[in-house]
């Protein structure tokens, strides 16, 4: 009897133990490879050859930038257009240039960067302000490549200097496209999701067999008027 009953208590509460173990799943896939690679530690970018650029999770100080080749903004609900990321082409040797991207939350930073720099070419003092910086290295999409090599003047660049300057961007404060404060909350969600959905398999399982065991409903059978003396 109680071999049924927990039978019939596991179909129904088998859809949400599979949902929650799902999204559990989900989460922790989604996290998992930027978690590794952070727990890892990030790689010295000027150790790195150009074989092992892209996908690296890496870090750097910064203290000059060659020149900007985009800038991306978002407007909407009337307001002023807001500029949410700057790229700036980067040496990272005498024979090797990349794009490095700085979003929103270090652009005051990267601000005085470039004004030391500027005023550093016209005469000044040697820029003061360094970035130091993690990211992950990405190829860049057709229409940024177009962005760089434009700055750079790719098309003016001997043939046999050209690997010189790969289409390739470091995504500064991003590991594998997403922020490091995501994939730790998503690492934290898939252990909640899986705790609540091994909890749900548990409960509804207990509840399930205490309603037929417990119920108030007649027994059917003799009833017999019980009296003490």
């Amino acid at each position: 009897m109680l071999n049924e009953l927990k039978k019939e208590s596991l179909k129904k509460v088998l859809v949400w133990v599979v949902l929650w173990a799902v999204v559990a799943a989900g989460c922790f896939v989604y996290a998992l490879p930027g978690v590794l690679a952070m727990l890892g530690g990030a790689k010295e970018l000027g150790s790195l050859s150009v074989e092992e650029l892209e996908g690296s999770y890496v870090k750097t100080d910064i203290n000059d930038l060659i020149t900007g080749y985009a800038q991306t903004t978002r407007s909407g609900d009337g307001k002023p257009d807001e500029v949410i990321e700057e790229e700036y082409v980067l040496a990272i040797s005498d024979t090797l240039c990349i794009g490095v991207a700085f979003p929103k939350e270090t652009l005051a930073d990267v601000g005085q960067l470039v004004e030391e720099i500027n005023a550093y070419y016209s005469g000044g003092a040697a820029p003061s302000t360094v970035l130091s910086v993690k990211g992950t290295i990405e190829a860049m999409d057709e229409e940024t490549v177009q962005f760089y090599h434009e700055a750079i003047g790719y098309d003016y660049i001997a043939a046999e200097y050209q690997g010189q300057f790969p289409a390739l961007v470091l995504k500064v404060n991003k590991v594998y496209g997403h922020t490091p404060t995501s994939l730790w909350l998503a690492l934290a969600r898939s252990e909640e999701r899986w705790v609540r959905a091994s909890g749900s398999l548990r409960a509804r399982w207990a509840a399930a067999i205490r309603r037929p065991c417990c119920s108030s409903a007649p027994v059917p059978g003799t009833r017999t008027w019980l009296w003490s003396v």
